[in-house]
């Protein structure tokens, strides 16, 4: 059975269990659908279970306007003061929704 990513429950479950860098080739071979890259990209970004899944809050906003004109778009950097949430997940909201308002204010 498919899910709306794509990735097959079975291979959503194989992914979640690998527990180091090395090992994201081999369980793609095992026979996942997808790539060790892609699978642990899907990892980092969206299954590990302390990433937080809900909208970003006022204060991580107030937050990474203020670090992006500081430091600029060093994304790593800004998403380690934002527990829970990636530097994929940081640059994405950066680019979708807070570079239009920053730029509306005059920052």
């Amino acid at each position: 059975m498919l899910n709306q990513s794509g990735f097959a429950w079975n291979d959503e479950n194989k992914c979640v269990e690998v527990d180091s860098d090395e090992m994201w080739n081999a369980y793609a071979e095992v026979g996942l659908t997808r790539c060790g890259k892609s699978c642990r990209l899907r990892w980092t970004n969206y299954l590990r279970p302390n990433l937080k899944h809900e909208s970003f809050t006022p204060h991580e906003d107030e937050l990474i306007v203020r670090l992006h004109a500081t430091i600029g778009s060093r994304w790593s950097i800004i998403a380690h003061q934002l527990p829970g949430r990636t530097d994929n997940n940081v640059k994405n909201y950066w680019n979708t929704k807070l570079k239009k308002k920053s730029l509306r204010n005059g920052n």
